[in-house]
């Protein structure tokens, strides 16, 4: 993990920019001025490192992306604490920022008592998606003190020890310069399932299907949910719709099918 001080000059500022500006843009979970806050400090003290100005509201939402880095766009998430970070705290992700196209996650803490942010680690979005936890909002979280949590909404969670761990911001720039994405689509598995509904990023279908004995799908259930930036969904009409329903066929990598659905 990599641990820098907070200076004055870069608290002011973003402490200015939201006043000045609104950095909820969501349609939901935006946060109050102190998250928000949290967030920008965490940001500011990024991009500085990076060689880059401080945050500013004035360029409007960008869309997710924080930064670019050898032709890598990166969004950086920042938790506001009153402790040190540990290795096995969490780091929590609001489920409606899910759909930006950002290809990279680095994951911060900041001490509010001792105005220091900690890098605790970095991601690729595949590998984020494939190792993160759901948490439907209202749900209750144990913090490792005994504290109760509630979500106040649709959240994922990643352990900082499934993060990649850098000890310098040198060591950080040369990971992420040598990240290669993953290309899914040379492992592509493609499954019959049951149509259930779609919303503008996802695809929800039904996974535990029953057949009868001449293969015809008679009963669906257990409802799981596919991002659309990786799976496709396949409608097949019958030869005969009058005595047969259109089957539907699911592509996604293999991954994710072996994470969703039961063999």
């Amino acid at each position: 993990m990599i641990t820098i001080k907070v200076t004055e000059q870069v608290e002011s500022h973003c402490i200015d920019q939201v006043e000045k500006f609104n950095f909820g843009k969501r349609t939901d979970a935006n946060g109050n001025k102190e998250q928000q806050l949290t967030g920008i400090i965490g940001q500011s003290v990024v991009m500085q490192l990076f060689g880059l100005d401080l945050v500013d509201g004035s360029t409007g939402f960008d869309d997710g992306v924080d930064l670019v880095f050898e032709n890598k766009t990166i969004d950086v998430k920042t938790m506001g604490r009153n402790t040190d970070v540990r290795t096995s705290f969490t780091n929590n992700f609001v489920k409606l920022q899910d759909y930006f196209k950002t290809e990279i996650y680095i994951f911060c803490s900041f001490n509010k008592i001792k105005k220091e942010v900690t890098i605790c680690g970095w991601i690729d979005k595949d590998t984020f998606v494939n190792k993160r936890n759901f948490y439907e909002k209202g749900s209750k979280r144990v913090r490792l003190d005994g504290t109760e949590l509630t979500i106040f909404t649709d959240t994922y969670e990643i352990d900082n020890v499934d993060l990649n761990d850098v000890n310098s911001i040198e060591e950080l720039k040369t990971q992420l310069r040598n990240f290669k994405k993953t290309d899914v689509s040379k492992d592509l598995i493609r499954v019959q399932v049951s149509y259930h509904a779609e919303s503008e990023n996802s695809i929800g279908v039904l996974v535990h299907l029953l057949f009868d004995e001449n293969g015809r799908n008679t009963s669906a259930s257990d409802l799981k949910w596919f991002p659309k930036s990786l799976c496709t969904i396949e409608k097949v009409e019958p030869a005969d719709r009058t005595k047969e329903l259109p089957s539907y066929f699911l592509t996604a990598p293999k991954w994710i099918i072996d994470k969703n659905i039961k063999k």
